[in-house]
């Protein structure tokens, strides 16, 4: 017998290559350009579907917006304040200039739509031209300062000793001081705008001149 020498066959096995992260972006770029593609489209397809399906973004233009003080006086009047805002304006709850409510109030008293013994409006030319100079200068703001009166008893504010005497703290506490002036509203220099105060609102509704001259039957009929 021929002896066949055999042969031995010895598979070249090599490892398998280690995945490895990129070192930098142009290896990324050469290495995986079909993902890199693919991430981008999916990233520019996700914002634009963001900014089309959201309607209002965060606003952070108020740095304050969120921690306003809860749970306080000051913070219920601050509420308080912001809703008259929002609620002041054009076919609003709240008027701004109540102008035409006064009117429409003479006018009706003049049909005889009122009793004559209910309530008699005194017609005297005013020092304020209301229709010229307009008596508010401009609709309530936040930007305004802010001044909360509180009775020292507790009793109610609504009452003719209590509007004059917070026309008087005004005047002598407030439009007084040395500063005011030149940080107050105006529409001419001659003086200031009046300030949004309840005696204010009850002295144009009953055309007085200011808060002063108001009287207990105004207040009443307010």
């Amino acid at each position: 017998f021929q002896h066949q020498p055999v042969q031995q066959h010895i598979a070249n096995i090599q490892p398998a290559r280690a995945v490895t992260l990129p070192k930098s972006y142009a290896a990324l770029i050469a290495d995986w350009p079909v993902v890199v593609l693919g991430m981008c489209t999916v990233l520019i397809v996700v914002c634009a579907l963001v900014g089309i399906l959201v309607p209002d973004l965060p606003d952070f233009s108020d740095p304050l917006l969120g921690f306003e003080p809860r749970g306080t006086a000051i913070g219920q009047r601050l509420v308080t304040w912001n809703n008259m805002v929002k609620n002041t304006g054009y076919k609003a709850t709240l008027a701004n200039y109540p102008f035409k409510y006064a009117d429409e109030q003479a006018k009706s008293h003049r049909d005889g739509r009122w009793s004559d013994d209910h309530y008699e409006r005194e017609k005297r030319e005013a020092d304020w031209n209301f229709q010229k100079d307009s008596f508010f200068c401009d609709i309530p703001s936040d930007r305004y300062s802010r001044v909360v009166f509180a009775s020292a008893s507790g009793d109610d504010l609504w009452n003719l000793a209590a509007i004059k005497s917070m026309c008087n703290v005004e005047n002598m506490r407030i439009r007084s001081h040395a500063q005011f002036g030149d940080l107050c509203q105006r529409t001419t220099a001659a003086s200031c705008c009046p300030s949004w105060t309840v005696g204010n609102y009850i002295a144009i509704l009953n055309n007085r001149s200011s808060c002063q001259k108001i009287m207990e039957r105004d207040v009443s009929h307010t």
